[in-house]
């Protein structure tokens, strides 16, 4: 399985339903509590001019309507896994991660 299916299903786990997103467009119609997730870089080990490891950074955002929700601690507990911020929109509670996977 791919690496980036593996951490689709990893959020939906913690999610307890398929609301997790990769990427979602302007079209689509999200239910929440819900994680969002891209690829926001590419970290490379070099050995002789060769990438022997590559490691895709995704920012990671969890969204919820309610504000006592904890499920964003269970993203931050993931291994490479770094909490950058939290905010309101539109009554909608983001907590942003970077994460490694």
């Amino acid at each position: 399985m791919a690496p980036r299916l593996k951490l689709q299903t990893l959020l939906e786990e913690i999610l307890g339903s398929e609301n997790a997103y990769f990427q979602p467009g302007a079209n689509v119609t999200m239910e929440y509590p819900a994680v969002t997730y891209s690829v926001d870089g590419l970290s490379s080990e070099w050995a002789d001019n060769l990438a022997y490891k590559q490691e895709i950074e995704y920012q990671v955002v969890y969204i919820t309507r309610d504000p006592d929700d904890q499920t964003w601690l269970e993203i931050g507990r993931l291994p490479k896994s770094s909490f950058q911020r939290s905010e309101v929109v539109e009554n909608l509670y983001h907590y942003y991660f970077n994460l490694y996977f």
